[in-house]
């Protein structure tokens, strides 16, 4: 959602919690980063996501959803003559609860030539382990991590609270480094 839609409806306040996560360590610019946090309650396609986490895009952004929605929900495309619309159709009619946040600080931004680019939230075990923003994904519990389906690598990386992951990341300057983190509530 867009800052001032959700500073509009008084969702962002300075008593919000939110999770900061470094998308990429950035060049002489700095690093590039998102805010993320949860909303209450989402209506979307006829259902409802409780609990549902949320990026704060810049403001005057159209709000969109992301790949985490596709969990709930099938993408179908209809194209016309000069356009294409994307629907979401639900799952499962209903209700869905998303659970609070426990994890690694990983999150998964984008797909560079086979190799999923993540992203380290700040203050995260990931953070503190000395991962970085914009790292490439090389082998996760051992298995190469190329070409992995988006749903795996999403299941690969739920977690509760002292679970274990280790991943094999290559950092944007090129240096490969091997992390053991332990999951922990997030947000």
């Amino acid at each position: 959602m867009p800052q001032d839609a959700l500073d509009e409806h008084g969702v962002l306040r300075e008593t919000t919690s939110t999770l900061k996560v470094v998308v990429d360590a950035g060049g002489e610019e700095g690093p590039v980063s998102r805010t993320q946090l949860r909303l209450g309650r989402v209506c979307v396609g006829g259902m409802t996501v409780e609990n549902a986490l949320c990026d704060v895009l810049p403001p005057g952004e159209n709000a969109r959803v992301g790949l985490a929605f596709l969990r709930y929900f099938t993408l179908t495309i209809a194209e016309a003559e000069d356009s294409a619309v994307l629907v979401l159709t639900p799952r499962k009619p209903g209700k869905v609860q998303e659970l609070r946040l426990a994890g690694y600080g990983l999150s998964i931004e984008r797909c560079r030539n086979g190799h999923w680019i993540l992203g380290v939230a700040l203050e995260s075990p990931a953070d503190r382990a000395g991962v970085k923003g914009g790292s490439s994904l090389l082998r996760i519990q051992g298995r190469l991590a190329r070409h992995v389906p988006y749903a795996v690598l999403v299941d690969a990386l739920e977690a509760r609270k002292g679970e274990t992951l280790e991943v094999m990341l290559e950092a944007p300057g090129g240096e490969s480094a091997k992390f053991e983190l332990t999951a922990e509530p997030m947000l």
